[in-house]
């Protein structure tokens, strides 16, 4: 599976890079594609259903590709704390989670 992980640049968040992906997807289940990109945003232009079809396979196999990636590094870390005899909680958990999310 190919996967462009730098097409939207360092530093934009993986919800900022769906978000877009979503807006790209909703515009080539209408037949359209990116032609240009402004300050303002996308710009699309018609393009052939299969180029469409493509992108909104890739986008799929792109989120696929993290969420994999992500559910590794889940598992490595459980995997390490239980290996060094680290005990957590689900109260830890549930506070480190949160922390995550600010």
């Amino acid at each position: 599976m190919e996967v462009d992980m730098s097409e939207y640049g360092s530093g934009m968040t993986f919800k900022r890079a769906c978000e877009l992906d979503r807006e790209r997807i909703i515009h080539a289940l209408k037949g359209e594609l990116v032609c240009d990109e402004t300050d303002t945003g996308f710009v699309y232009a018609d393009a052939p259903k299969e180029e469409c079809d493509e992108f909104i396979l890739s986008a799929f196999d792109n989120v696929v590709y993290h969420a994999e990636q992500a559910f590794h590094s889940g598992r490595a870390l459980e995997k390490m704390l239980k290996d060094n005899d680290v005990s957590y909680d689900l109260k830890d958990y549930m506070k480190a989670l949160d922390d995550t999310r600010m």
